[in-house]
């Protein structure tokens, strides 16, 4: 054999070597860290694209092909209307896939500018550039960048979004978890701006040990109209500090050291846990909700209670468990839902932001687990007066051990009157049975249970709302 064949031969071996090898870091890549919803994926197929000498250019496929349309050119992403969530959708996945291929290449941490660049990884870069630039993350512009905000994530950690209104009840939920259950783990609370809460009340929360207060509008500036309302909650489980976190409404309280949260089985499976809501059914058109989402997972969506016209709740967002780092792509997914003006559309014919959590992992084709329990209603409950329906504000809800792990609605009848509304004497429970009455008194729901009886709360969980009652005085006396 001639040098100049023996030379072809060569490298001939060595580009098929190279080929293989770049298709094997980036499918085990692919299936250790782009994981699509529940326990499916999606699998994009990498292609060789260009050939420079005897170097090859790895490129794997953008996930767009299920969709049957080519992605769109920097243009009209820069001005891309937001109302069209189909069409955004699809841009978002796009992002999500730049994002792991340029993640394959940031190891242990060191940031991947750091290293010598191929050119196809330039591209994407340049392309994530592209995007966050545009109105999908206007909320980001001028401010920190994903890949910072990715990176500054770390251990564990609670938070809570609140204002100076709704304050005695966060104040409930965080000294129930230091001075009942004795937890110490890290509280964040996350305010949308100056006006949102009292530099007295920032004070009074940091006074109180492991505890830390964060303003939005210090990580994502101008965001005042950008989020509002309930739109916030996804924005503050975005900056908050901690990689995993449990999101928590101002009104929430557990009945158990809410660290267990980060044992229960369906979210380490998953890194994202959220928990069921009340099968309440109204009319409502969730046809918009199939149309952000690849048609591959619309089977699997025909299962829950909204696409059997069963109930137009599915989930109750008042507590989130989530791994950040694992499902950080799945979150931009869901704050982008949660953004004005597209909250016009994503709580259409939903009641506010708790849907998003679940649809926004979708559309990103994320893992996420809901728990296996239906909520059940807990308050007080007098047989003589009540019969066969125990009515409250509270939904609480089970743990994979079917025991009451957190409940929902705050320790008192009325929250629109805090400081003068009675405390909750508790006394019962109740699963979901025969659905629910709507009453005439302001949010109380009656849950319906036929000739079955309430369960009656253990010594040990009346003892809690005994401790929780007391540290209530104390609140409204301060």
């Amino acid at each position: 054999m001639s040098i100049g064949k023996k030379r072809s031969l060569v490298v001939g071996i060595l580009f098929v070597f190279l080929v293989g090898a770049n298709l094997n870091l980036f499918i085990d890549f692919k299936r250790h860290h782009a994981t699509s919803f529940e326990e499916q994926e999606l699998e994009c197929a990498p292609k060789v694209v260009e050939v420079v000498k005897e170097v090859s250019v790895i490129q794997e496929s953008v996930c767009l092909a299920a969709e049957n349309e080519l992605p769109l050119s920097d243009e009209e992403i820069l001005q891309i209307d937001v109302m069209d969530l189909k069409k955004c959708a699809r841009v978002l996945r796009e992002y999500k896939q730049h994002w792991n291929r340029v993640m394959q290449h940031d190891y242990d941490g060191v940031p991947f500018d750091s290293l010598v660049r191929p050119q196809h990884l330039v591209s994407s870069m340049t392309r994530m550039k592209t995007i966050e630039r545009s109105r999908l993350l206007n909320w980001n512009q001028d401010a920190v960048s994903m890949y910072e905000l990715y990176m500054s994530f770390k251990g564990r950690g609670l938070v809570i979004p609140a204002s100076n209104y709704d304050i005695p009840l966060a104040m409930s939920s965080i000294l129930s978890i230091r001075n009942i259950h004795k937890s110490k783990i890290p509280i964040e609370v996350v305010y949308n701006g100056a006006h949102e809460l009292d530099q007295k009340v920032i004070e009074k929360l940091e006074a109180i040990p492991g505890v830390t207060v964060k303003n939005l509008q210090n990580v994502f500036p101008d965001t005042k109209v950008t989020f509002s309302g309930w739109s916030v909650k996804a924005a503050a489980l975005l900056v908050a500090s901690c990689a995993e976190c449990i999101l928590m409404d101002a009104d929430a309280i557990f009945m158990k050291p809410p660290e267990l949260a980060f044992e229960q089985e369906r979210y380490l499976r998953s890194r994202m846990l959220l928990f069921k809501d009340r099968t309440v059914y109204i009319n409502t058109d969730g046809q918009w909700v199939k149309d952000i989402i690849p048609k591959e997972a619309h089977e699997k969506l025909d299962g829950y209670r909204l696409f059997q016209s069963k109930s137009f709740y599915e989930a109750e967002a008042g507590v989130v468990v989530v791994d950040k780092k694992q499902r950080f792509l799945g979150l931009l997914g869901v704050t982008f839902l949660n953004t004005n003006p597209v909250v016009q559309q994503s709580y259409k014919g939903f009641h506010g932001d708790k849907e998003t959590f679940w649809v926004g992992m979708e559309m990103m084709q994320e893992k996420y687990s809901f728990d296996v329990h239906l909520p059940t209603a807990i308050g007080n409950y007098d047989e003589a007066r009540d019969k066969d329906k125990l009515c409250t504000v509270q939904i609480a809800h089970q743990d994979e051990n079917g025991d009451l792990f957190w409940f929902n609605g705050g320790v008192i009848e009325d929250k629109l009157n805090i400081m003068t509304s009675n405390f909750v004497k508790f006394t019962h429970w109740s699963p979901e049975l025969l659905g629910y009455e709507f009453t005439s008194k302001r949010n109380f729901v009656c849950s319906l249970m036929g000739e079955n009886s309430p369960v009656p709360l253990t010594l040990e969980q009346l003892d809690f709302f005994t401790k929780l009652d007391r540290l209530w005085e104390q609140i409204k006396t301060k």
